[in-house]
């Protein structure tokens, strides 16, 4: 969690350089943190620090950014969607956070590629 606020800078740094619309960009740092936490928080369920890696990409009007580790497999495009009909006191902890990712990006990937997750998420501004 120590490098959270790096990863950060890094995005910030790369979108203000771009001169991209505050708002979705906003849309983009939440979504990116919401990937990063959970990553720090489940890759590495041991206790044991791993590797995390965050590409950054813009081209065509569109923000690209990838988190790559070499932690636990899991692929955020196939968790289930939670069911926000039901109320809050009665749903299962978890799962809401890639719900927002999901509704904030464009497009979303994962694949499993030399024993390391890669979610690749993209962010149209045309």
């Amino acid at each position: 969690m120590e490098n959270l606020r790096e990863f950060m800078e890094f995005f910030k740094n790369f979108h203000t350089a771009l001169c991209l619309p505050k708002e979705s960009v906003c849309q983009c740092e939440l979504a990116l943190e919401e990937i990063l936490v959970n990553i720090i928080h489940y890759a590495y369920p041991d206790g044991n620090p791993g590797d995390l890696e965050l590409r950054l990409g813009y081209k065509d009007n569109q923000l690209t950014f990838e988190t790559r580790d070499s932690g636990v497999e899991f692929d955020s495009c196939k968790a289930s969607t939670p069911d926000t009909s039901i109320p809050v006191e009665e749903r299962q902890i978890g799962g809401l956070g890639i719900h927002l990712v999901r509704n904030i990006v464009d497009n979303m990937s994962y694949r499993r590629e030399n024993d390391r997750n890669i979610l690749t998420m993209m962010k149209d501004f045309s």
